[in-house]
Formats: structure tokens, sequence, C-alpha cells
């Protein structure tokens, strides 16, 4: 659902002109269409097959208002048109809803990996509809009696093959295996050989891995993160850095190492953060929790982006890891008495289970279990940083 680095939420009318203005054919990541699907059984099935057809391969953006050259024979030539035809008495709020009701009652299992934005170019209406790459794929369109599951190959959808349904169903399950295998290889690897651990500073760190899920061929391009990096914000200045066999490494100038980023090459992150630890009144260990989670947000807010303009879509495993906290205890939260806080941490190490986010931006409400988790994992009922409909104080 990424169009020239973006997510479709933050596709501008300058995205759209360029589309126009650089004949930017359709592929097996991007259509056109004149207009939106009617009520018909036909045009549903239509569109339940293609937003299926991406959610099932690599995702992609359907661009509604735009109608494509055509040759001589009247033949689809895949570019759209110098001028914009745009949608007529387009209604965001209904007709935004209709098509999500036809998503939602004709597709088995449902995809909630949509973003829709609506555009105003040269006073004419185009809509891009984002589909993400699915986890829970493949997707049937189940309408009418028509049950068919499909793909996308080049610019066109296609029924799903026996060997590919096959393929797609042993995938259903791998996504989040292969994420916490390779997160518990990394947590080993940092402290499993002592050549390693001895460069770390060990003081309870916080371990990030944000994994994109939607690919297995995802590369992303290393000689542009050290520039992309010295513009992050503040608490990231003075990293130095440099590249080895596996990616990307910017780190602060410590004797031992504090803090560090580390991009792999296939666009998986990994943040080690030792900046949480203290000491109260009574000179016990604390970790402050509520500082992680805003660091949390801060890592994403930032590391997600990098990832969309390198064409790595959503969606993306987010894997927190604490490790070295026994003997700790959490900042209470405000108001609460040191003295009637729960005892101190007797585990080792917390490994949380993964996060997934369906877009490029991070999302509090997805990120709550995780943090719950680590609250109650000190003793706590929940995380107090959210209110109780859920949302981050």
């Amino acid at each position: 659902m990424i169009l020239f680095g973006k997510t479709v939420d933050n596709v501008a009318l300058a995205d759209i002109q360029r589309l126009i203005e650089d004949g930017v054919r359709e592929s097996k990541t991007l259509e056109y269409k004149e207009a939106l699907p009617s009520g018909s059984d036909e045009d549903k099935r239509e569109f339940l097959a293609d937003v299926s057809s991406f959610a099932n391969t690599s995702g992609g953006v359907i661009v509604y208002g735009l109608s494509e050259a055509r040759d001589k024979e009247g033949n689809k030539l895949g570019f759209p048109l110098p001028s914009i035809k745009g949608l007529e008495k387009f209604s965001a709020d209904d007709d935004i809803r209709r098509l999500e009701n036809i998503l939602r009652s004709g597709l088995d299992p449902p995809i909630n990996s949509l973003i829709f934005n609506s555009l105003e170019v040269e006073g004419k209406t185009v809509l891009l509809l984002g589909i993400g790459r699915s986890l829970f794929a493949p997707h049937m369109v189940d309408h009418k009696n028509h049950t068919r599951f499909y793909s996308r190959a080049n610019t066109s959808k296609q029924q799903m093959s026996i060997d590919e349904l096959r393929r797609a169903f042993l995938e259903l399950n791998s996504w989040e295996v292969e994420a916490q295998e390779f997160r518990a290889a990394r947590i080993q690897a940092l402290f499993g050989d002592p050549l390693v651990a001895d460069k770390l500073l060990v003081e309870a760190p916080l371990i990030t891995h944000i994994v994109p899920l939607g690919s297995r061929a995802n590369k992303i391009d290393l000689k542009v993160l050290p520039d992309r990096v010295g513009h992050l914000p503040s608490y990231i200045h003075g990293f130095r850095f440099w590249f080895d066999i596996d990616g990307f490494v910017a780190h602060f100038p410590d004797p031992k190492l504090s803090h560090y980023l580390r991009f792999f090459r296939s666009g998986v992150v990994e943040s080690y953060n030792c900046s949480f630890v203290g000491l109260n009144r009574a000179k016990e260990k604390i970790l402050d929790a509520r500082g992680l989670e805003k660091d949390t947000f801060l890592l994403l807010q930032n590391i997600l982006p990098i990832l969309s303009e390198n064409n790595i879509s959503p969606p993306y495993g987010v894997f927190l890891t604490l490790d070295g906290i026994k003997g700790h205890r959490f900042t209470p939260p405000q108001g609460i008495d040191e003295r009637r806080q729960p005892p101190a941490i007797t585990r080792d190490t917390f490994l949380v289970p993964g996060i997934i986010l369906d877009g490029s931006s991070p999302n509090e409400v997805a990120m709550k279990p995780a943090f719950d988790i680590l609250w109650q994992g000190a003793g706590w009922v929940e995380c107090p940083g959210y209110d109780s409909r859920h949302i981050k104080k």
C-alpha cells in the first residue's frame, strides 16, 4: 500500500500529478480504475477479486478516477491519460462506507489492512485504496455462490492455482514464527557470545525489533541511512555509524554501547537502549517504564517512515524484550506511594509477544497489549498510561 515511498494516507495531490506526468504504468502493486464499482453483482465480484488479489500477493494501491490510455484498437496501455476523469457524485462518507460493507460481507476472512484516501485534483475527486499484504491470506471471494481465490501477477489478477493455495495456507502461520525465531536468535547473538556481550552496557536494556512481515524479498538502501539517521530527533544526535556484513549500525560513542540502532539489509530494525534504569530514594533499582513507552513510540515514529521510503510495506511486527531486570521495580504511577508498589521483579528477561502494526505510523491502541504485559510482569494490573477508552494519556 505504498506509493512513491508513502503510505496511502500520506499520498498528496502532487503524487497524483506525478503518476500522470511520469506516465507511471500499472504493476503488480498498482492499478487504475475509471469509476467505483456499482451495486451490480458483477461489479461487486470484480471489486472483491481486485482487492483480495492484492492482499493475497504483495499488497498494493488502486487509484479510482484515473482513465487508462488506449491504443487505436481500444486496448488499455497501462498508464493514465493526461486528463483526470474523476469520480462522479462522490460522497466520501457514503461511498467509502458502501465499499467497506461490500468487502466486509464478501471476503473470507475479512481484510483489515485497508486505507482509503480521497483527494481533490483540479476540482475532481480521486480515491485511493491501499491494501496491505495480509498475514491472514489467502482471502476468498464469497459472493452469491461465487467462491474463488485470486492472486496478482504483473498487471492483472488471476485465479490462484492449487499450488499457490497450498503455499498460502502453509505461510499462514509462518510469519510470526519466523519473526519470533529471528528475535530469539538476535537475543542469543547479543548475550550468548562473550565477545559481543563484553562490548555492551548491560543495564536492563530494552531491545526492540521491528520486523517487516509483508514480504521476504525486502531490501533497504543502506547508502541513504547515514543522512536519514542524522536527521532523526535529538535523542539520537551524536551517533556514529558503520556498515558491516549485516547492514548498518548507528551508536553513541561510549566506551560500552548503551544505545544503538541496527538496520539489517532485509529492513529489520534492532534498537538497544539502556537509558531507563535508576535508583529510588531507598536506593532500590527502578526502571522508568513510562519513559520506555515514550521512547518506543518515538522510535516507531521515525523508523517506520524510513521503511516506507524504501518501499518496505506494512504489516510490521514489533517485538519488545527487557533483559537483566531481576531485582528491579517499575517507577510507580503518579500518586502511588512507593511503599505500596509490588515487590521487585523475580525474572531476568521479559520476552513480550509481537504486536502487528498495519500502517506506517505508530498505533497506540495496538501497542497497549505489549505495554500491559510489561507492567503485569512487574506486578501491576495493566499499563497506567492509557485511559478507560485505551487512549494514550
